[in-house]
């Protein structure tokens, strides 16, 4: 028996299965959804509509309860299936992105093999690739608002690999750390090729050890941390540095030294690595570089 379904079917709500969710007509009044933009999670009822931002719990708006237990030891499941399975496939219909885009050329974006696609309605996506060129994950964007989230990663449940997985090229051996997409190919775009994204500010924070070994074995011995100028980018930026750079006493008293050096890029006040032009960029390459 699945509650959430016996409920849309109580509502006369249509849904498509996709994934991990349920696709339906946007249930906000004030919202004459003709293509379906609301997904629905299968296991909580959370919904999102990623046209308007209608939000909410449907299984808690009608007083249904659920078993978290249940919930976390299938997407337990959920993972483990997908760290198995080899890689995902661009689906079939999928048009290539070939127009400059937020002041990125349109090459650069074929490069990475963006794409539009009926499925993903009124937003530019990009396959993810891990190091070995399988795709791990897609995220998408609205092309056009900046509507909360504005980024949407499909499957939800998996961790992006880093962007890209292989840096163009590797600078005085070293990188530049970046939060978003749109960020590393900006610089990539304005001629800082090392340029990483790592997908949040505190997405390494945990886990950079795991994320970035395998840029040791390519010749990084620096990374360049370039967040966002507004103070939770400034914050997240120096944190991560002291992360990175600190050495690791284990529980029996082995020290265990840093992969890499850290430094931060301190931007100006409200500038993101994103809005840079190319004067910006090749002036911090020549004092990085000099």
């Amino acid at each position: 028996m699945n509650k959430l379904t016996d409920l849309l079917d109580k509502l006369n709500i249509k849904y498509l299965e996709k994934g991990a969710d349920y696709i339906v007509c946007c249930t906000n009044p004030e919202h004459d959804d003709k293509h379906p933009s609301m997904r629905i999670d299968k296991l909580t009822g959370i919904y999102h509509c990623f046209s308007c931002g209608h939000k909410g719990d449907l299984l808690k708006e009608y007083g249904i309860t659920i078993n978290l237990v249940n919930v976390k030891s299938t997407r337990l499941l959920e993972k483990i299936r997908n760290l198995l399975r080899p890689g995902l496939d661009v689906p079939l219909g999928a048009v290539p992105f070939k127009t400059d885009f937020r002041g990125i050329s349109g090459k650069l974006l074929e490069y990475y093999e963006a794409f539009t696609h009926p499925d993903y309605e009124d937003k530019i996506v990009f396959p993810l690739k891990d190091i070995s060129g399988d795709v791990k994950v897609f995220i998408a964007r609205h092309m056009y608002s900046n509507l909360t989230p504005k980024y949407v990663f499909y499957p939800a449940n998996i961790s992006p690999p880093l962007f890209p997985a292989k840096p163009v090229t590797i600078e005085n051996s070293s990188i530049i750390l970046v939060e978003g997409i749109f960020d590393a190919l900006n610089l990539i775009d304005k001629g800082l090729q090392n340029a990483i994204c790592a997908f949040g500010t505190k997405s390494l924070y945990k886990s950079h050890r795991e994320k970035l070994e395998y840029l040791k074995i390519m010749g990084v011995e620096k990374i360049y941390i370039m967040f966002d100028g507004d103070k939770a980018g400034k914050e997240a930026a120096y944190e991560l540095e002291e992360i990175i750079n600190k050495t690791i006493t284990t529980n029996k008293g082995f020290n265990i030294n840093p992969l890499f050096e850290a430094e931060v890029i301190e931007l100006p006040d409200g500038t993101d690595p994103g809005d840079l032009n190319k004067d910006d960029v090749m002036h911090i390459k020549r004092e990085l570089y000099r």
